[in-house]
């Protein structure tokens, strides 16, 4: 059994885990939490019909609250990465603000990374590009 990889992680090597069973490869499961982590930010909320929550808020609907919003923004990452992303455990969020740019909006999430029986800590940044795409930095 691949312990740690998403659905289509495993679909996509199926047969190679009918010859043999895996250990948990720590850098093969944080690249797959990064990649995850990615695909989930980059949905926008209310496009996935059965998970109405999944995926980050328009950014644009929220401008207008600044700063305020930043805290909904993180709650939201939060919420996101305690709910679709079972890996990872005693997750904290944290805004790093851009005093030259405030609206540079770029969150630090520090976790424990489940890989078998241990967990690892693990630190991610997310930058918003001027695109409005969040890039992950593992």
């Amino acid at each position: 059994m691949a312990i740690g990889r998403t659905l289509l992680e495993r679909i996509d090597h199926s047969e190679e885990e009918s010859i043999r069973q895996l250990t948990p490869d720590t850098d093969k499961l944080l690249q797959s939490v990064l990649q995850n982590l990615q695909n989930m930010f980059n949905t926008r909320q209310g496009s996935a019909l059965i998970l109405p929550d999944y995926g980050s808020p328009d950014f644009n609907d929220m401008i207008s609250r600044f700063p305020d919003a930043i805290m909904e923004i993180r709650k939201a990452i939060f919420n996101n990465l305690k709910e679709y992303e079972p890996r990872l455990k005693n997750i904290r969020v944290r805004h790093i603000p851009n005093e030259e740019n405030p609206l540079d909006l770029q969150f630090e999430i520090h976790a424990q990374l489940k890989v078998g029986r241990n967990r690892s800590s693990v630190a991610f940044t997310t930058i918003m590009g001027d695109s409005g795409r969040i890039k992950i930095r593992g």
